[in-house]
C-alpha cells in the first residue's frame, strides 16, 4: 500500500521537508518556552534556533488557539505560528506571529491535517504543508530574516503536485522574490495565497 505522505516527500520535497526532531514527540516543553504561552493557547510544536543572528537561541513555535471558536471542535481552531527572541539579559520576548501561516487540522478538508511541521537554523525558518487525496500537494516557505526591516520575509515558496493516477508526471516550482512577489513579513503573510499546480 501506498503510503501518500512518503511519497510526496520523496518524490517531490525530500530537500524541503526535513524530519521534524524538536517537536512534541516525546519533548519535554522548557519551562521557559511554556511561561510563554496564553492561557488558552496549546503548544503543538517548537523549533530552536538563532532566529536573528545575534548568536542567541531563539524560539519559533506554534500554538493552536483554544478560544478562536467555543463552539467548534478542537480541530478545527486556529494555529498561530509564533517567533520568540532572546533578549541580552537571557530573557524571552514573542516579537513576531502570524495567524495565517499554519493551516488548522480540518483545512485540508478530505485530506486532514495539512500542516508537516516546521524547521529552522541561523537567520531562516520554514513552514510545510502537504495535502491532497488522488491528487498530493505540498508546500514549503522559506522566511530569511532581515537586519535591514528587523524582520523575518518570505524569500521562497516551493511546491510539488502528484496525482496519484500517474505518479510518474510529478510536478514543482519555486517562486522567488521580486519576480513572483513582493516584499512579504511573516505576520502579514498567507499560506492560502499560493496554490499548488497540478501535474502536466
Amino acid at each position: 500500500m501506498i503510503n501518500i505522505k512518503t511519497l510526496i516527500a520523496t518524490s517531490l520535497l525530500a530537500t524541503q521537508i526535513p524530519t521534524l526532531a524538536a517537536n512534541l514527540h516525546g519533548n519535554t516543553i522548557p519551562k521557559e518556552l511554556e511561561r510563554l504561552l496564553q492561557p488558552s493557547e496549546a503548544l503543538i510544536e517548537f523549533q530552536v534556533a538563532d532566529l536573528d543572528g545575534d548568536g542567541r537561541s531563539d524560539y519559533l513555535f506554534v500554538v493552536e488557539d483554544r478560544t478562536s471558536g467555543v463552539d467548534l471542535p478542537l480541530e478545527s481552531h486556529a494555529r498561530l505560528l509564533k517567533i520568540a527572541i532572546r533578549l541580552p539579559d537571557g530573557g524571552l520576548k514573542v516579537v513576531k506571529s502570524s495567524d495565517k501561516a499554519i493551516l488548522c487540522a480540518k483545512c485540508g478538508e478530505t485530506s486532514g491535517d495539512d500542516f508537516a511541521g516546521i524547521s529552522a537554523s541561523t537567520k531562516e525558518f520554514a513552514v510545510h504543508h502537504h495535502g491532497g487525496f488522488l491528487w498530493r500537494c505540498g508546500k514549503t516557505f522559506k522566511f530569511r530574516y532581515s537586519r535591514l526591516d528587523n524582520t523575518w520575509q518570505l524569500v521562497s515558496v516551493n511546491t510539488g503536485s502528484l496525482r496519484l493516477t500517474d505518479p510518474a508526471k510529478p510536478f514543482s516550482a519555486e517562486l522567488r522574490p521580486p519576480d513572483d512577489f513582493g516584499k512579504i513579513d511573516i505576520s502579514n503573510f498567507d499560506s492560502t495565497s499560493f496554490a499548488c499546480k497540478a501535474s502536466e
